[in-house]
């Protein structure tokens, strides 16, 4: 004799519980993919906008014969970068770049607003490591360093390391070819001189 139809007896899941767990996985992937491709965005469009930071650097100082310096500020509490401009000896700022409670700062060098507002700070996850200087002793590794941009040109050499949770990228600023080139990985300065 057949056992009557009894709910309790049921072992699985029914065809509608399956269909909605298997949405909810395909949204977290979905959601989880999306997160991961948006940051990875951010890091490629910070680092095409430091060629491209590069390449206007060297053309305005040779085009309006004034020197610029990107400043790489390297903290650990955050990593930021920003142009500034040398003002000509006793040359006082048409702008408001300079408030009129404060003076010149000493080096003579004031944030140059037409590049970039306010510093701008990396994405999440990056920082600058340190920053080596052809002529220099060693790597700055903490506070403030600079990659200076001269009207007549300059053949030195620079290389910005940036390091991400899992990743490394060595930046080698060319300056006698106007350009900047990524590597994945450590590098030193000196495996570039020739």
């Amino acid at each position: 004799m057949k056992k009557p139809f009894n709910k309790t007896n049921i072992k699985g899941f029914t065809l509608l519980e399956l269909l909605i767990a298997l949405t909810l996985l395909v949204s977290t992937v979905i959601i989880g993919a999306s997160f991961i491709k948006k940051k990875d965005n951010s890091i490629k469009k910070t680092f095409r906008r430091l060629v491209a930071l590069n390449r206007q650097l060297d053309h305005f100082a040779r085009l309006k014969r004034e020197t610029y310096r990107l400043v790489i500020n390297i903290d650990e509490k955050e990593n930021s970068f920003w142009v500034e401009k040398k003002l000509p000896e006793n040359r006082i700022p048409q702008d408001s770049s300079v408030p009129e409670n404060q003076s010149l700062p000493p080096s003579g060098f004031i944030m140059d607003t037409d590049f970039f507002e306010k510093p701008q700070t990396l994405p999440g996850g990056l920082k600058f490591e340190s920053l080596e200087v052809k002529g220099q002793e060693r790597p700055v590794t903490n506070g403030k360093a600079y990659i200076y941009y001269f009207p007549e040109g300059q053949l030195s050499q620079a290389l910005l390391k940036i390091k991400g949770k899992k990743v490394y990228w060595s930046l080698f600023i060319d300056r006698l070819h106007g350009e900047l080139t990524f590597f994945n990985g450590e590098k030193k300065l000196q495996e570039f001189e020739q």
